[in-house]
């Protein structure tokens, strides 16, 4: 038996699961119960169970029930069978189950003791609402940047094509720009994006901390919904709400410029005196089809009378289009800030790197009487690192510099 802290080194021994996995190799010893008891080392250089803490054994009850949560089929359905399931008494299972729900985890408790995991956050029906400016009697003007699609994590993604265009917006006064999904690469997948994320980029929390350094600080908030695909991998994956698990990460960084919408889609109304103008932000699914418009007429065609939008603003399709009051709806999509990865190049879809700047103006009763949207198109990061310039140095010396 490895008696000394050298020598349990030396057997690679790190872990409490590595010293349970030798003493049932050795001895044969049966593996006591983890959320219980734990391994330690005792002043006499022997190994000994000890009791938990009140705090590892909540943190121990909180594991448990992630674990249960990410296998789903495992986990009870109410809240008898998982106090059972985990030996706890039923209040400290509850005060898990709410910390839990603090960290962003999907997880539901009723006052009827079932437990529900839902496997994507619920969208949230209650819309966004915001005041617009009024420019004179019965106008009301609207601005706001749309980007979408950033894919941020992956190597492909262009930071520096977010940092221009947010300077741009700042150069312009816009407060608010809407993102359209896709805001994280997602979880590492072998054939669609294993070999090309950036460094630091195989976790969520790695791809929150490369996405706080492609979006500036420069007073504007930026408001995203996430998707069902890659930021939803994520979902599926952890049984967070990545959504709110990013709006919080921020938080805690100390900054406030970025803020959840939801999952899927969420409405914005801009609330005039005498009627309301509703921008619907919206990541959808399927593939590109051979047509530039045929999906969004398609999600329009879809829609009933009354739940159609003034605005529509899509993402997921990597595309930058215009289709004016088809149906009664402006729909725009987003466009993207990626370049084109391995497999959108396998399935021949095309992409158009950049973002809008919207203006309308609105009547009292909400109705759009100008659309104004400008695209900022940018080009591949090949085509900058390519380009060079003669630069004067301090020196008098001129040199050839990439742009």
């Amino acid at each position: 038996m490895h008696d000394s802290p050298a020598a349990r080194a030396e057997a690679g021994i790190e872990s409490n699961h590595d010293i349970a996995a030798h003493l049932k190799l050795e001895f044969n010893l049966p593996k006591p119960p983890c959320d219980r008891r734990i391994w330690s080392w005792s002043k006499d250089e022997r190994y000994r169970w000890r009791a938990t803490t009140e705090e590892e054994a909540a943190d121990s009850i909180e594991e448990a029930i992630l674990a249960l949560r990410r296998g789903r089929r495992k986990m009870p359905a109410d809240l008898a069978t998982l106090c059972d399931r985990l030996d706890r008494g039923p209040t400290a299972v509850k005060a898990a189950i709410e910390r839990l729900r603090e960290r962003s985890v999907l997880i539901e408790l009723d006052e009827a003791g079932v437990i529900s995991t839902p496997a994507t956050p619920p969208e949230i029906e209650t819309p966004h609402e915001i005041t617009p400016t009024a420019i004179s009697e019965g106008v009301h003007r609207v601005r706001f940047g749309v980007t979408g699609d950033w894919h941020v994590g992956h190597e492909k993604s262009r930071p520096d094509v977010i940092k221009a265009f947010y300077d741009e917006c700042a150069r312009q006064g816009i407060e608010d720009v809407y993102h359209t999904g896709n805001i994280l690469e997602g979880k590492p997948l072998p054939r669609i994006n294993l070999n090309e994320l950036a460094p630091g980029g195989h976790t969520l929390d790695g791809q929150i901390a490369l996405l706080m350094d492609a979006l500036p600080e420069v007073g504007i908030t930026t408001h995203f919904v996430t998707g069902d695909c890659h930021e939803g991998w994520w979902i599926k994956d952890t049984g967070f709400d990545v959504g709110k698990y990013i709006e919080d990460r921020f938080h805690e960084a100390g900054r406030e410029d970025l803020k959840s919408l939801g999952f899927l889609r969420r409405d914005i109304v801009y609330a005039c005196p005498k009627g309301d103008c509703v921008v619907r932000v919206f990541h959808p699914g399927g593939g590109s089809a051979y047509a530039l418009s045929y999906a969004p007429q398609k999600i329009v065609e879809a829609m009933q009378g009354g739940e159609k939008p003034n605005v529509l603003l899509l993402g997921h399709y990597h595309k930058a289009e215009y289709l004016p009051a088809y149906r009664n709806v402006h729909v725009l999509q987003a466009g993207c800030c990626c370049d084109a990865s391995t497999f959108l190049a396998k399935k021949r879809i095309q992409v158009h790197v950049g973002a809008w700047i919207v203006e309308m103006l609105l009547d009292d009763t909400g109705i759009i009487r100008t659309f104004n949207p400008t695209f900022y198109p940018f080009f591949d990061r090949g085509f900058y690192l390519s380009r060079r310039v003669e630069v004067k140095g301090a020196d008098g010396v001129r040199r050839s510099v990439t742009a």
